[in-house]
């Protein structure tokens, strides 16, 4: 069995009491299934590498009256503009340069 194999029989499906599954996001590229349990209560959502697409973070405010700040240094500017999206070109990793923060 390959490596990728042993990872999914690793894998398992939870239950959690009072909380069910509910996915956010687009259908092709963007989508998250998350517990909704205290999503209501959530402020602000992060998202690091956000590309061109922001589908799960417009529709996850939108859902949930919140703000979302995205950051991405491969591109110039959020793919959707809202008042609640929040972009800065701006990245993480391994080494520090002029548009990466570790």
């Amino acid at each position: 069995m390959d490596q990728r194999g042993k990872l999914l029989n690793e894998l398992k499906v939870f239950n959690f009491p009072n909380s069910k599954r509910i996915r956010i996001g687009s259908d092709k590229d963007g989508g998250y299934v998350l517990l909704n349990a205290e999503l209501e209560s959530t402020d602000v959502v992060y998202s690091y590498g956000v590309g061109g697409n922001s589908d799960f973070e417009t529709m996850f405010c939108e859902k949930f009256n919140t703000i979302a700040r995205l950051y991405d240094h491969t591109v110039d500017s959020a793919a959707l503009k809202r008042d609640f999206l929040h972009f800065k070109k701006k990245g993480v990793g391994e080494k520090k340069i002029r548009t990466v923060i570790l």
